[in-house]
């Protein structure tokens, strides 16, 4: 089965700060999304990977990363998934071919956000020490970008034992 994931902030979906406003807010679609809303289709646990590291090169941190995990085909229910892998720009490669786009109108997205917040769905949260992990198992020569690969040797660069750190 296939899931597909998409960036959010936890506090949206759980605990006192949960706001179904928010959440709708989360899956607007912007004037830089010309292609619909992206998302990400995994199976697996590397794939998974792929995409949290992404993420963490976008943002060149290694805070949490919190991704609302759904169901294939709960989502085909609204609407079909495209995949576009031509459209992802995140410097890991692997997490672009990943890329699916959701191009929906305003209404089904919001339709969509608030069934997925009536259901109490919480995103799946990768603390910092996972995030760190995933970004020191990337190759930096094969991340997209000067600024990213440097993100990437740099973090490699703190976990290696110390005789062999320049």
């Amino acid at each position: 089965m296939s899931y597909l994931l998409r960036r959010t902030r936890r506090a949206v979906w759980v605990g006192g700060t949960r706001s179904r406003d928010a959440a709708v807010r989360e899956f607007e679609r912007t004037d830089a999304d010309t292609d619909g809303l992206s998302v990400f289709e995994v199976e697996n646990d590397e794939q998974r990977s792929a995409v949290v590291a992404a993420i963490a090169c976008e943002r060149q941190r290694m805070s949490r990363v919190d991704l609302l995990e759904v169901e294939r085909d709960v989502i085909e229910r609204y609407g079909v998934v495209q995949n576009t892998p031509d459209k992802g720009t995140t410097p890991v490669p692997a997490a672009n071919a990943l890329h699916c786009s959701l191009d929906w109108d305003a209404e089904t997205l919001r339709r969509f956000a608030e069934d997925l917040f009536a259901e109490g769905r919480a995103p799946r949260e990768h603390s910092a020490a996972a995030v760190r992990a995933v970004v020191r198992r990337l190759d930096p020569d094969g991340v997209l970008g000067d600024e990213a690969q440097a993100f990437v040797r740099a973090e490699r660069a703190k976990s290696a034992p110390s005789h062999e750190k320049p």
